[in-house]
């Protein structure tokens, strides 16, 4: 919840969340800090922040539409390309290319 509350997204953060179905890993919702927060601190309540623990909890419904609280996360399922792109870390030697 630290990361999460950070208003200026310094580092952009996404929060990538796995559907295992029957076993199998069937889909994945990428999605980042700012539209989470978006949606937390919006208009109608999303999710609910257990104190105990100090987490987020959300409950997603996967059908056609993804939807949890009652916004609309169908954008979010299995979207890789929003991600940005991977950089080598500055401070790492890079692996000689073969």
């Amino acid at each position: 919840m630290k990361q999460f509350h950070r208003l200026d997204d310094r580092p952009p953060l996404y929060y990538v969340l796995a559907v295992q179905r029957d076993g199998k890993w069937v889909d994945f919702l990428v999605v980042s800090r700012s539209k989470l927060q978006t949606f937390y601190y919006g208009e109608t309540r999303f999710g609910s922040h257990k104190k105990k623990n100090d987490e987020l909890a959300i409950t997603v419904e996967f059908r056609a539409e993804v939807e949890c609280s009652g916004q609309k996360l169908t954008d979010c399922r299995n979207a890789w390309q929003s991600l940005p792109p991977l950089q080598p870390t500055p401070d790492i030697e890079q692996a000689p290319q073969y």
